[in-house]
Formats: structure tokens, C-alpha cells, sequence
């Protein structure tokens, strides 16, 4: 059973191409019967687009799918304190989409802004949104 699960882009992927191999690694996961307890989608400094926009949507679908299975889950955006205001808009109005249609209190959604100097391993929280 896995206990860590990375997939990562490349600058010669689009962001659909990306989504669609995130989605068959969980797939795979799945067919194992292991599962995500929290997924992470990093979102980089990258000018939002709508391409960007819909491949970050199919990854947190396909995440906010598997771990709907289990019943209990985080799926986090973590992004650079320094992302564009666009960008760090668009990300929070995903999130609060996320949230709003989650069936489920233990299932949250959120995400976690960091400095250059704390990195995702000690994130602080500037907002989340979970179900109660």
C-alpha cells in the first residue's frame, strides 16, 4: 500500500495532460484498494489560464472522488504567498466551489500559502473550507 504518491508535470506537459495522469495513478491506487489520506495540488506562480484552470479541477474531482470512497480525506492546494492576486482568487473560488458540494464532514478542502522561507512543510493555513 502506498504511503506517499507523487506526480508531478514537466514543462513539456500541458495541464491536461497532467490532470489525465493523475488520474490513472488513482485509478491504479484504487484497483490496489489503497487509498490518499490527504492529496496535495501545488499551484505554481503560472499565469491563470483556462486550460490551467479546468486540468486543476479534473485533478481535485479525481482526488475529491477517491477519498468521497473512503469517507475521510484532505485535499489541500498549496501555492507560494507570493501567486498572483488572479491566481490566488481563482484558487480560493475553487476551493469554496469544492467545499459548498461535499456531502461529507470529513472531507475537507483547503489551501495553505507559504513563504519562500517555510515551505509546504510547515504550511500555516490562511483559509480552508471544510463541511460541518
Amino acid at each position: 500500500m502506498p504511503q506517499v504518491v507523487a506526480v508531478s508535470g514537466d514543462r513539456e506537459q500541458t495541464p491536461a495532460e497532467l490532470a489525465l495522469r493523475v488520474q490513472r495513478r488513482i485509478e491504479q491506487i484504487d484497483a490496489k484498494g489503497a487509498h490518499v489520506g490527504m492529496a496535495v495540488i501545488l499551484a505554481g506562480a503560472e499565469t491563470p489560464s483556462d486550460d490551467l484552470f479546468q486540468a486543476r479541477c479534473l485533478m481535485a474531482r479525481t482526488f475529491l472522488t477517491h477519498l468521497t470512497a473512503r469517507g475521510r480525506g484532505d485535499l489541500v492546494f498549496g501555492c507560494s504567498a507570493a501567486i498572483g492576486s488572479s491566481a490566488g482568487l481563482e484558487l480560493m473560488s475553487l476551493v469554496g466551489t469544492l467545499t459548498s458540494q461535499l456531502d461529507s464532514s470529513r472531507i475537507s478542502v483547503g489551501i495553505r500559502f507559504e513563504s519562500e522561507t517555510e515551505g509546504l512543510a510547515r504550511p500555516r493555513i490562511e483559509m480552508s473550507g471544510a463541511v460541518a
